[in-house]
């Protein structure tokens, strides 16, 4: 039987529902604010950088598509594995996501270095952007097979509920990163979107690195309990 009794909020849910994705929500929108800082940075390096990293970034937004969509993907089927204590099954899961969005992103990468010239134009004639823009392609094409690891191992932690570290993390590489990185990189005598670039790459093997730690030292007993209780 099924009334309108039964349409109600459950406290215990509603809570578990806000301590999942609080931390997702806050980490989006501090990550964004941190492109406003990133964007201003380029931005005083003159018109044409900041034309190709418009440029740049409309790319970028069609390369971290597979893992994007791999990532969102994982997220589920490690939850649904995870409440069933099947790990095994999970970490499986990840380990296909991770080798196929790392595949696409290498091919990615292949074009980027060879033709760093073929995306851009097809956005604009002006020489001196599109070689501006190849330049910071090259570096997010690096970004983008680092991404395919980071990503898929932030859905790990998200499908086992643990939302709070991954916003710890991901607000860290950013802000103590990936910002005074590309402020680093702008600064330097001769610099070029290529070096300021780079700075994506190297946040995102500092959140490797923490979610490798964290994963290895901290996933490993809850995983162990959630599978005794299974």
């Amino acid at each position: 039987p099924f009334s309108r009794k039964d349409i109600r909020f459950s406290a215990p849910v509603t809570a578990q529902i806000f301590k999942v994705g609080i931390p997702m929500g806050i980490q989006s929108v501090l990550i964004n604010i941190s492109f406003m800082f990133i964007t201003a940075i380029i931005n005083s390096m003159g018109l044409s950088a900041s034309a190709a990293m418009g440029i740049g970034d409309k790319i970028v937004g069609f390369m971290f598509m597979p893992q994007s969509a791999f990532s969102a993907s994982v997220a589920v089927v490690v939850a649904q594995n995870f409440g069933a204590g099947k790990m095994d099954r999970a970490n499986k899961a990840v380990g296909y996501a991770i080798g196929i969005s790392f595949v696409i992103e290498a091919v990615c990468f292949l074009i980027c270095l060879l033709f760093p010239d073929f995306l851009p134009s097809l956005f604009t004639d002006d020489r001196e952007v599109i070689e501006m823009a190849g330049l910071y392609m090259k570096a997010y094409s690096i970004d983008g097979m680092l991404t395919a690891v980071a990503f898929n191992l932030s859905a790990l932690l998200n499908g086992c509920g643990r939302t709070t570290f991954n916003m710890a993390q991901n607000l860290i590489a950013t802000f103590l990163g990936r910002i005074p990185a590309t402020w680093l990189f702008s600064r330097m005598v001769g610099t070029n979107l290529f070096l300021i670039g780079c700075a994506a790459p190297a946040s995102t093997v500092l959140s490797i690195v923490m979610l490798v730690v964290y994963i290895k030292t901290r996933m490993k007993h809850a995983t162990e309990i959630v599978t005794e209780q299974a």
